[in-house]
């Protein structure tokens, strides 16, 4: 008799993915097996670049119908999964191992994410990034092999699947995709976005880059568009630059794009900020149409943690446009901050 023959009703079988998790759980039952167990798992070695939330779901959903009444599968949300029997007491588990670490930075509200996924709204997305390297002949710059593999750091845009796709079609490579980002919901806006246009070369999964659990020397490219702003410290950013850096592959590509403290934006330092302070300690806050406080420092601060953290400065872009984006969008605040763009190598 099959191991999982104990746990599952009778007359009914399993696919070769339930039995696959059903055979991890029934190993450690009463025990949290996290979603990445299930992914290595149902996929092997290849478990990263064929993650899928969407097929872990999925799985999870079926086997629990297929389930002895005796048995049940709990769901602890961004940990895993307890298989356990109807009458079994997890207090104890619970308590040892359930608080969750809040994350570090910010973390959206959902009026964000309405907010940034409505095309009709004012906001800056990859189709932008995209747009300027072409303008300003950066993706001459950005030499990838044919199959790249291409990690995008906590998108909120669902649309931001779309405005990727187009552009490494028009630059002719056939990439690997990874969304990760530590808020599940916008794992599932991604995923939906992803299996609506049936993009088998793209994936979306968990992950915050300030404590990565990615392998090292993965990423041909790492894009990573405004999302330091998310950060509430330096050391925040510090992980983050450190971490981006341990998983670009070696001569690898970083697109990165931050706010910046418009302190500093005056004929005493000079327009382009050169002769900004380099502070660690007290960073500047704004505020946009999406309503949502974030944090930004200086363009030398930047420059400066960039090197520290490994990486080769290529170009610093789209000046321009970052410095009138706040005015011809009616910025109202005290100050008004602007954006720039590089391109880092390792």
């Amino acid at each position: 008799m099959d191991l999982t023959d104990s746990i599952i009703q009778k007359d009914l079988t399993l696919t070769f993915s339930e039995d696959k998790v059903a055979q991890l759980l029934l190993t450690h039952i009463n025990e949290i097996v996290t979603r990445d167990d299930i992914a290595k798992a149902l996929w092997g070695n290849r478990w990263i670049e064929r993650y899928s939330e969407y097929m872990i779901d999925k799985t999870i959903y079926r086997l629990r119908k297929k389930l002895l009444n005796d048995y049940k599968i709990t769901t602890l949300r961004n940990r895993g999964y307890i298989l356990s029997k109807q009458n079994e007491d997890l207090t104890s588990l619970f308590k040892e191992a359930l608080p969750v670490k809040d994350s570090q930075g910010i973390t959206p509200p959902l009026r964000y994410l309405e907010y940034m996924n409505d095309k009709k709204n004012l906001r800056k997305t990859l189709s932008d990034l995209f747009f300027s390297i072409k303008r300003e002949r950066i993706t001459q710059m950005i030499k990838l092999p044919i199959s790249p593999s291409i990690l995008v750091i906590n998108s909120f845009s669902f649309d931001n699947v779309d405005a990727i796709a187009n552009w490494t079609k028009e630059i002719k490579v056939n990439p690997k995709v990874f969304f990760s980002n530590f808020d599940d919901r916008a794992i599932k806006l991604h995923n939906q976005r992803i299996n609506k246009l049936g993009f088998n070369n793209f994936y979306s999964m968990f992950d915050d880059i300030r404590e990565t659990r990615l392998k090292p020397d993965s990423f041909d490219l790492v894009i990573n568009d405004f999302r330091l702003n998310f950060n509430t410290s330096h050391e925040q950013n510090l992980n983050t630059m450190r971490n981006t850096h341990k998983i670009a592959k070696e001569r690898g590509f970083l697109l990165i794009s931050v706010v910046v403290d418009p302190r500093y934006e005056s004929p005493r330092y000079g327009n382009n900020q050169q002769k900004a302070p380099i502070n660690t300690s007290a960073p500047s806050t704004f505020i946009f149409s999406e309503n949502l406080k974030r944090f930004c420092f200086t363009v030398p601060y930047y420059k400066k943690i960039f090197k520290r953290t490994g990486f080769q400065l290529i170009k610093e872009f789209d000046i321009e446009e970052g410095k009138s984006w706040f005015k011809k969008q009616a910025y109202i605040k005290e100050r008004e901050p602007s954006f720039r763009r590089y391109l880092l190598r390792k």
